[in-house]
C-alpha cells in the first residue's frame, strides 16, 4: 500500500518524489509502462583542484608580498582597485563642492550696491575673472591630486572584502602568469590519463570522454553517453577516483546529466521544478543551501523569482503577446504590451505579434506559443540552476566533487535522477502555486496547452 501511494503521488500529484523510495516507485513505473519503456542516456562531468603550489588560504604576507610584484600593475582594473578608488577620491579635490565655497566667500557683486551701472559691471566683470581663475586653479589641483595610499599598500589592509572566490581566481591568475612553474594541473591531468587509459584500470572512451584542465587550475573528467550497463564500469572508475584522493577543498562540480524520456514535453519540463526532493539532496550532498544558490539555484527559490511573478503578472493584464522583434526572427517571443504603447507601434511591427487573451480564467496555446511562454520564464539553458534543462538533457547541478567520499551515494543520485526523468515525461499537467495564487497548465490532445488561473 505505501508503495502504491507514493507511485500514486509521484506520477498524479505535484508531491516532490522521495529520493528514499525511488526503488519501489520505478518498480511500479516499470511495470505499468512496460511496453513505452526507452532506455535512458546518462552522464557526468567531476571536477577537483585547485592544483596549484598555491591555495585559497593565503596570509597577509603573501597577499602583500604578490601585490608588490611588477606584474600587479597590469592589472589595476579588478574590483579591489575600484573600491580602492572609490575610497581615496572622497579625499580628492571637488571642484564644484569648493567653487560653492569660494563663492559664498566671495559673493556676486549686486547691482544696488553701485552707484552706477558702469561701476556695477566693472565688479561683476572682475568677479567673474577671478572665479575663472580660481576653477581654473581647482581643475588642476584636483587633476594633480594623488592619494596618500598606493594601492599596493591599501590592499592587504583590506584584504579580507576580496576574500572570495572569484577575486581569489583572479589573484592567483595573476600570481601564476607571472611564475608559471606554480600551474600544475596539466601534470595532474597527464597523470590520471596515464592511469585510467592504462593497465591495470585500463577505462577506454566510451566511458571516459576526455580528461582536461578547467580555468587553468581545475581538472575535470567528463563522460561518454552512458548506458545503464555501463554502471559496473562507472562504479568501478568512481571506486578508482575515490582511492586517489583528489583535491575536493574548493567544493568543485559534480554535475550529472540525464537524457530526455520517451514523450518528452515542455509540460515534462516545467514538472521537473516540483518533482525534485531538494530537501533530502541538500541532506545527503552535505551543502548548505546558501552555498547551493550561486552554482545551483534550488526550485523553491526559482518559481518564487522567476515563475509565479510571470504567471501573477500574465493573471494581472489578462494577455499576452506571442511575436518577432524583426522580420527575420525565427524564434518566436512572449512578450507584454500596455495598450498605449502597443497603439503607437507601425502597422509593419503591430503585424508580426499575436495576442492571446484570458477568457473564463483560462489562456489556450499552441505549440509554438507555449514553448515562447516557458521560455518566456528564463528557465531553459539556465547555468546556474540546481535543476539546468538544454535543448537535449537535463543537468542537474546539485552534487560537488566532495561526494567522491561516497560515491555509492553519487551512483544513489544518477539512478533518482533518471527515474525523474521517466516520471517528469509521463506528466500532463503542472501545478505552480503560491499564498495568493494558483495556475494549473495542462497538456491537452494535438499538442495545445491550457494555462487556467484559479481564483
Amino acid at each position: 500500500m505505501i508503495s502504491f501511494l507514493n507511485f500514486y503521488k509521484a506520477l498524479y500529484t505535484e508531491a516532490k518524489v522521495p529520493l528514499d523510495k525511488r526503488r519501489s516507485i520505478r518498480k511500479k513505473f516499470r511495470k505499468l509502462y512496460k511496453k513505452d519503456f526507452k532506455e535512458l542516456t546518462f552522464g557526468f562531468d567531476i571536477e577537483f583542484g585547485p592544483y596549484t603550489s598555491i591555495n585559497y588560504e593565503f596570509d597577509l604576507e603573501d597577499v602583500d608580498y604578490y601585490l608588490h610584484q611588477d606584474f600587479i600593475n597590469q592589472h589595476l582594473d579588478n574590483k579591489a582597485y575600484d573600491d580602492y578608488f572609490d575610497e581615496m577620491s572622497t579625499n580628492q579635490p571637488n571642484v564644484n563642492n569648493l567653487l560653492e565655497e569660494w563663492e559664498e566667500e566671495h559673493p556676486e557683486p549686486e547691482e544696488e550696491d553701485y552707484e552706477s551701472e558702469d561701476e556695477y559691471y566693472v565688479a561683476l566683470s572682475a568677479w567673474q575673472d577671478e572665479k575663472d581663475q580660481k576653477e581654473s586653479d581647482l581643475e588642476v589641483e584636483s587633476h594633480d591630486w594623488e592619494p596618500d595610499t598606493s594601492f599596493e599598500d591599501w590592499l592587504p589592509d583590506n584584504w579580507t572584502t576580496y576574500f572570495d572566490y572569484d577575486y581569489l581566481l583572479e589573484l592567483e591568475e595573476m600570481i601564476m602568469n607571472s611564475d608559471p612553474s606554480m600551474i600544475y594541473a596539466e601534470s595532474i591531468v597527464e597523470s590520471l590519463e596515464s592511469k585510467l587509459f592504462n593497465y591495470p584500470y585500463s577505462f577506454d572512451r566510451d566511458i571516459i570522454s576526455k580528461i582536461e584542465t578547467d580555468a587553468a587550475t581545475d581538472v575535470e573528467i567528463t563522460s561518454s553517453i552512458l548506458k545503464i550497463e555501463d554502471l559496473p564500469r562507472v562504479k568501478e572508475l568512481f571506486e578508482v577516483l575515490e582511492d586517489m584522493d583528489l583535491n575536493t577543498a574548493s567544493n568543485t562540480s559534480c554535475h550529472i546529466h540525464v537524457g530526455y524520456a520517451k514523450n518528452w514535453s515542455m509540460i515534462s519540463t516545467l514538472s521537473l521544478f516540483n518533482l525534485v526532493d531538494e530537501e533530502e539532496l541538500v541532506h545527503i550532498i552535505g551543502r548548505q543551501s546558501e552555498h547551493l544558490s550561486e552554482f545551483a539555484e534550488l526550485n523553491d527559490v526559482i518559481k518564487d523569482a522567476r515563475i509565479m511573478p510571470v504567471l501573477n503578472n500574465i493573471k494581472k493584464i489578462g494577455k499576452v503577446y506571442f511575436g518577432k522583434r524583426e522580420k527575420e526572427d525565427a524564434k518566436l517571443m512572449m512578450t507584454f504590451f500596455d495598450d498605449a504603447h502597443f497603439s503607437t507601434m507601425s502597422d509593419d511591427v503591430k503585424k508580426r505579434y499575436t495576442v492571446k487573451k484570458i477568457k473564463n480564467n483560462v489562456l489556450d496555446l499552441n505549440e509554438e506559443e507555449f514553448f515562447a511562454f516557458v521560455d518566456g520564464l528564463h528557465i531553459l539553458n539556465h547555468k546556474y540552476q540546481g535543476v539546468n534543462v538544454s535543448n537535449d538533457h537535463i543537468e542537474f547541478r546539485y552534487p560537488s566533487s566532495q561526494m567522491m567520499s561516497n560515491h555509492v551515494e553519487i551512483l544513489q543520485l544518477v539512478d533518482y535522477f533518471m527515474l525523474l526523468s521517466e516520471i517528469a515525461a509521463k506528466k500532463e499537467r503542472v501545478v505552480f502555486a503560491n499564498k495568493t495564487n494558483k495556475t494549473i497548465i495542462h497538456k491537452l490532445p494535438n499538442n495545445n496547452f491550457r494555462i487556467k488561473f484559479v481564483k
